[in-house]
């Protein structure tokens, strides 16, 4: 299976501190990879070399035959245009055939209502950039997603959304075979969590609210 993206021996130093020695990566087609470490083990540097954000001291970075990189940034600020509003911000990433009101129909399905899509991108919370990422990724789907702490920001809602092999753009990736890199937050000192109780349904029937003794209004 051919590689999608490789390093070779790269090395990336800061003042003071060198982020990645001699690292050694092979990311073939359809396979998904973890990054997983402590605070400052150099996740996010190792993922925006793969992404081409950074350029290193030493080594290679060879990019598969027709691969097209989707990266979601830990700052996710950093990959839209300040000066756009949220629409504009998608229109510019879809392809010719997306029409604006098309465009406003998606934003809707990701919380973005009324005026939320003529807000400047730079005014956004840190949750709606995050939504506003996945739309660009939904309208115009990468082949090798890199993705840095990506349910940082989002709602429970949206983190299921996001690794559920029925969200459109886990379809699209899927078919395509794309792989993907990952960078995880450092794992929770305690091994178990607490269990969340989960809260009863309301009684929806006349029959349920009466064996409930529940009347009606």
């Amino acid at each position: 299976m051919t590689a999608a993206i490789e390093l070779i021996g790269i090395t990336k130093r800061f003042p003071g501190v060198i982020a990645n020695d001699d690292v050694n990566l092979t990311v073939k087609r359809g396979e998904i990879h973890a990054i997983c470490g402590e605070n400052g083990a150099g996740k996010s540097t190792l993922l925006k070399i793969l992404a081409g954000e950074l350029v290193c001291q030493e080594g290679e970075r060879k990019l598969g035959h027709n691969a097209k990189i989707g990266y979601f940034s830990q700052h996710r600020g950093d990959q839209l245009d300040p000066n756009n509003t949220v629409v504009e911000e998608v229109l510019k990433c879809a392809p010719p055939e997306y029409r604006e009101d098309q465009v406003r129909g998606i934003l809707g399905s990701f919380l973005f209502r009324k005026e939320d899509i003529y807000k400047k991108t730079s005014v956004l919370s840190g949750g709606e950039k995050s939504r506003l990422n996945l739309v660009k990724f939904l309208v115009d789907p990468p082949n090798l997603l890199l993705m840095d702490e990506p349910t940082t920001h989002l709602d429970i809602l949206s983190v299921a959304s996001l690794i559920s092999p029925s969200f459109p753009t886990a379809r699209r990736w899927s078919s395509s075979a794309a792989p993907a890199a990952w960078a995880a937050p450092p794992p929770p000192r305690s091994s178990t969590s607490p269990r969340v109780p989960s809260s009863p349904r309301a009684p929806r029937t006349a029959s349920e609210r009466r064996r409930s003794g529940i009347r009606a209004g």
